[in-house]
């Protein structure tokens, strides 16, 4: 399994441009074959800091995800909405056990 994680940063101004396209990408993802998890969440105590999270099937599965239309769109959108910062980094992971 592959786990993608990290964050990114928007001028908090530009959260509500954002939105409509993170609802498209998300939805979009979460369709693809091999998308296990795809989300977003918004961080209530910093502004604009947003968290990413996905597991995908394989490393194949993922490579494709970054090939896809919806992919593009989204960076061109967080181009022009204006993307501050980006720290995502890439994991295989093992099956957990359940606690």
């Amino acid at each position: 399994m592959i786990i993608v994680g990290g964050t990114f940063r928007l001028d908090p101004a530009n959260v509500d441009a954002w939105k409509p396209h993170a609802d498209k990408m998300l939805a979009a993802s979460q369709a693809e074959d091999g998308c296990r998890i795809y989300s977003y969440g918004y961080d209530v105590q910093e502004p604009g800091l947003i968290r990413i999270y996905e597991e995908w099937d394989s490393m194949d599965h993922l490579k494709a995800h970054f090939a896809t239309p919806h992919m593009a769109d989204w960076r061109a959108a967080l181009d022009e909405i204006g993307l501050l910062s980006r720290d995502v980094k890439v994991y295989e992971a093992q099956e957990g056990e359940a606690l």
